[in-house]
């Protein structure tokens, strides 16, 4: 993990310009709140869902090893003993 980079450009800044952009060219008003409200919410899921995903495949990945590791360790046992 040492060599792991993150992404030069992150969609989830794409909403927040939109609304930017609404804001300074439209005068929104109370509206930008709601905006930024429900846009925090989609980050919070979207952060949710990545971190889920994570887990998912780190699991998957434990267990893929776990079954090799488990046949590895019966082979050497019938071979051994």
């Amino acid at each position: 993990m040492s060599n792991t980079r993150c992404q030069s450009f992150n969609w989830l800044l794409i909403p927040l310009l939109a609304i930017v952009v609404g804001v300074l060219t439209m005068r929104l008003g109370v509206i930008e709140l709601y905006l930024l409200f429900a846009y925090t919410i989609f980050v919070v899921a979207a952060h949710v869902h990545y971190g889920i995903r994570v887990v998912c495949l780190t699991f998957i990945h434990l267990l893929e090893s776990a079954s090799v590791n488990d046949t590895l360790l019966n082979r050497t046992q019938e071979m051994y003993f």
